[in-house]
């Protein structure tokens, strides 16, 4: 095989999309000793990479050697592979990206008198130049798959390969809360980290000061295992896991057993669909983790793996314990579209007997306009552990969802005020949001969609959000949340932004409706009720799940061999 080839086939293993350019060169900066690292993409007309750093620069004789496959300064002999302690360590990256792309790099050492430029295009060296520059390293990537046409016709829209980047420097960043981390997308900065230690500001940085405040410290040692970080507080959930990050001796890593162990952990105290919260940093003697087990470093092998996370759970475990727990919402009179008619009779007109019923009952909105019921008057009996209704009419025994039914009530309601105008609530006093760089991007892009269903914002400072009215009918602080959550599985989905609207809707609605094991008295299950029979569907919530089961006479008097 010539050398070209097998170029370009390792670095198909290595460098599968922008993000996997920047992470390279990234952690090539930290194990620089880099202290500031600064990250600038653009997209348009063709998507390029800076990395600049303040670290270790490349000596002018060993500039061509950092290009040379199977080249590294980060191991001296095989014993090093056995006690890991940098990021990268293979000598594949830079000829990876090269193999594929343009590079230029600029690159002096803080005692040299001045640095080199070289330019590699392809796996050859165009050019090698003395070059007077600062100490430390740029690096300058462009013309991505220039002859991968398949690779390069595969990649998503700019604004998506620019999240994937945003993501990937914003994990780095909370795996080195030491070093000063900033990215800038097309001239914008995204985010800042200011590189003090602090893990916690970190996050706040790259994930939003809004769930930094949602998270609580965690510290605790077991042998040799060292474990600290910020775990989400019980009822902090998320719509995917691009909110749990594991670092193990300062590399972030994807790991299943710690997704499941996060599950474990906060069992039955995060929403129903959501998933924990959580920075995590762990810390094992090198001869204890096996970095050496995928092309893109991305997964680590423990030794003594079930021991290991057996551990880190004892570690965890007190600090749920001594959270306090989930809010519980509050019902409240959902307001209704339809106006009933003043003469308060009406005839009735059978559909479907048993199932829907349409009750002329005077004027709506307009002149002569029926309100149209879908259920018979449903008398309130009682309530099944406090999540169930039981209700009567005509003989026949309904049971239902509380949940479910108010959910389809208040996402019926959305609807409504969306078509109306009216799904906006003026707020007293505008309140302000700092969210993750990434998702403030994307509720910019379709703030139009936002702007409908309620969120009334304009731009405040260099990235945050300042709300003049948000969805009514729902607290605040639960329409903020529903936005996070919602722009978070954006991010994760890509098929997402399709159907946003409806996304975020059912999100609402899920949010304010009233919960399982809350108990309702008779006034408040008649409430209830009523408004469900204005709600076309009111048989299933909006995610199609049952709302409504219906037993006839003849159904109860079989099932108790009546005649």
């Amino acid at each position: 095989m010539d050398p070209e080839t097998a170029a370009r086939i390792a670095a198909g293993e290595i460098i599968e999309r922008p993000a996997s350019v920047v992470k390279e060169l990234v952690e090539n900066a930290v194990d620089a000793a880099a202290r500031r690292i600064e990250v600038h993409v653009t997209s348009r007309p063709d998507w390029q990479a800076v990395v600049r750093d303040d670290g270790d620069g490349i000596p002018a004789e060993e500039v061509e050697l950092a290009f040379a496959r199977h080249a590294t300064s980060k191991l001296t002999g095989v014993e090093d592979l056995r006690r890991i302690s940098t990021l990268g360590f293979r000598g594949e990256a830079l000829p990876s990206i090269a193999a594929v792309a343009e590079v230029e790099m600029l690159t002096r050492p803080a005692g040299a008198a001045g640095g080199t430029r070289v330019r590699v295009r392809g796996g050859k060296v165009q050019e090698r130049v003395p070059w007077p520059c600062a100490p430390g390293t740029r690096v300058t990537v462009s013309d991505l798959f220039f002859n991968l046409p398949v690779r390069r016709g595969a990649l998503a829209d700019p604004g998506r390969e620019g999240l994937n980047v945003a993501e990937t420097v914003a994990r780095l960043a909370l795996a080195h809360p030491d070093r000063a981390f900033s990215l800038a997308a097309d001239g914008r900065l995204v985010f800042r980290a200011p590189g003090r230690g602090d893990l916690l500001g970190a996050v706040a940085a790259v994930w939003g000061s809004d769930l930094a405040r949602e998270m609580m410290p965690v510290e605790g040692e077991s042998g040799r295992l060292q474990v600290r970080g910020y775990l989400g507080r019980p009822g902090v959930g998320r719509a995917d896991r691009r909110r749990q990050l594991l670092v193990v001796n300062g590399r972030p890593v994807v790991s299943q057993e710690f997704s499941r162990l996060l599950e474990r952990l906060y069992a039955g105290q995060v929403p129903h669909g959501k998933h924990p919260v959580a920075v995590l940093h762990l810390l094992l003697p090198p001869e204890q983790v096996d970095a050496n087990v995928h092309p893109a470093k991305l997964t680590v092998r423990l030794l003594s793996e079930e021991e290991i996370w057996e551990a880190v759970y004892r570690c965890l475990r007190p600090a749920l314990e001594t959270s306090s727990g989930p809010s519980r919402a509050v019902l409240t009179p959902p307001a209704s579209g339809v106006r009933r008619g003043e003469s308060g009779t009406g005839m009735v007109h059978e559909v479907d007997p048993g199932k829907m019923q349409v009750y002329d009952a005077g004027l709506r909105a307009g002149p002569f306009e029926p309100e149209v019921l879908f259920l018979p008057p449903l008398e309130p009996i009682g309530q099944l552990a406090a999540t169930y209704i039981l209700a009567q009419a005509g003989g026949e025994l309904y049971i239902i969802d509380q949940h479910a039914a108010h959910e389809r009530i208040r996402y019926t309601e959305l609807g409504r005020r969306e078509q109306t105008g009216g799904a906006t609530q003026l707020l007293t006093a505008p309140l302000s949001r700092q969210l993750a760089p990434q998702e403030t991007e994307l509720f910019w892009r379709h703030a139009e969609v936002f702007r409908r269903l309620g969120y009334l914002a304009e731009r405040f400072g260099p990235a945050g959000i300042l709300f003049r009215g948000l969805p009514a009918g729902l607290p605040s602080e639960d329409s903020l949340r529903v936005l996070e959550e919602v722009l978070s599985s954006l991010a994760q989905d890509r098929g997402a932004e399709a159907e946003l609207a409806e996304r975020t809707r059912k999100a609402l609605a899920c949010r304010g409706a009233i919960k399982a094991n809350q108990y309702l008295d008779l006034r408040e299950m008649s409430m209830l009720l009523e408004e469900l029979r204005r709600v076309p569907q009111p048989y299933t919530c909006p995610h199609g799940r049952p709302a409504i089961l219906r037993f006839s006479r003849e159904e109860l008097a079989r099932a108790f061999a009546r005649r």
